[in-house]
């Protein structure tokens, strides 16, 4: 009996140490559950991903021309080339974290690489309520 609880504890600590998924999942389905930890990586459109999934996900479903500039987060000097010049029409508004509602999460991103406001990010789908209106 003493081993079976010992086991028991054993096996719940030992999931202590894992990581839960982040999920990122999107409407359209194209989004990977990416861990939480973070290890940041700098794209060539500028921005500082928190992993090197994040990164694969913004290239998959935003912006297929990012690439991986280097590990670590972007300085002043990392390049902002390859920021996103055109997006798509679609509309699949997407709430800022500045109060903005935006027409789809790539010209959110356009936004943030060329105005270099590393701040700006998805509060949530959809348009930005406006409260006390």
């Amino acid at each position: 009996m003493k081993f079976v609880l010992a086991m028991f504890v054993v096996v719940s600590l030992s999931g202590c140490n894992a990581l839960p998924a982040k999920r990122t999942a999107s409407k359209n389905g194209c989004f990977q559950s990416c861990f939480s930890m973070f290890q940041p990586v700098c794209g060539t459109d500028g921005l500082t991903y928190g992993n090197q999934c994040e990164l694969e996900n913004a290239k998959e479903c935003v912006y297929s021309a990012i690439k991986l500039a280097h590990d670590g987060e972007c300085t002043d000097s990392s390049s902002t080339s390859a920021c996103p010049q055109f997006c798509t029409r679609d509309y699949r508004p997407v709430c800022g974290s500045d109060g903005e509602t935006y027409s789809n999460y790539c010209v959110l991103l356009r936004e943030r690489c060329q105005t270099k406001d590393t701040s700006l990010v998805r509060a949530n789908d959809g348009s930005c309520s406006r409260r006390g209106m």
